[in-house]
């Protein structure tokens, strides 16, 4: 009996203590989302007020190392955007997150659906909000927008990936 009492207590603690886990791993917060939506609305607040040099500062440094030209496709982001700004809001998000060493680099990309009085054009965005293996890394790697009634070909966006700002017409 007391056998028994002794592997129900045994089996009973297993079970508690892997409630807590998921996968064999414990759930510890994610704040991704949070992250996305927080760079979002820095991109469209910057927007709003035709900010470039603040627009600008969001880029990592290799970023604005590999980049051609950041102040004219800013610039060209600014001209391409045409309207007052309704509505956005943020579209999917895949996060990529690497652990080195006890060092760690998150990159989020998801899309920015914006809706003005003139058009609806959508961002698609890649951003490291988070990279101690590479710190140069860290902050928004591209930023590329097109109308959302775009209806050329897409090639996959690790293709498309390139540092910077890019119109897509």
């Amino acid at each position: 009996m007391v056998r028994k009492s002794v592997i129900f207590f045994l089996v009973f603690m297993q079970m508690i203590l892997l409630s807590s886990c998921m996968g064999g791993r414990i759930i510890i917060y994610d704040d991704r989302e949070e992250k996305a939506d927080n760079r979002v609305e820095q991109i469209i607040s910057l927007i709003i007020n035709n900010d470039r040099e603040s627009l600008k500062s969001l880029f990592s440094e290799k970023a604005l190392d590999e980049a051609n030209d950041i102040d004219d496709g800013i610039d060209s982001l600014f001209n391409f955007l045409q309207g007052d700004i309704h509505s956005w809001k943020r579209d999917g998000l895949t996060s990529e997150r690497i652990n080195s060493y006890g060092k760690q680099s998150i990159r989020n990309n998801f899309s920015i659906i914006i809706d003005t009085d003139i058009d609806s054009f959508n961002i698609y965005v890649i951003d490291y909000n988070k990279d101690t293996i590479n710190p140069e890394n860290e902050g928004v790697y591209m930023l590329e927008i097109s109308k959302t009634s775009y209806s050329g070909e897409w090639d996959s966006w690790q293709n498309r990936m390139s540092a910077g700002v890019h119109i897509v017409e």
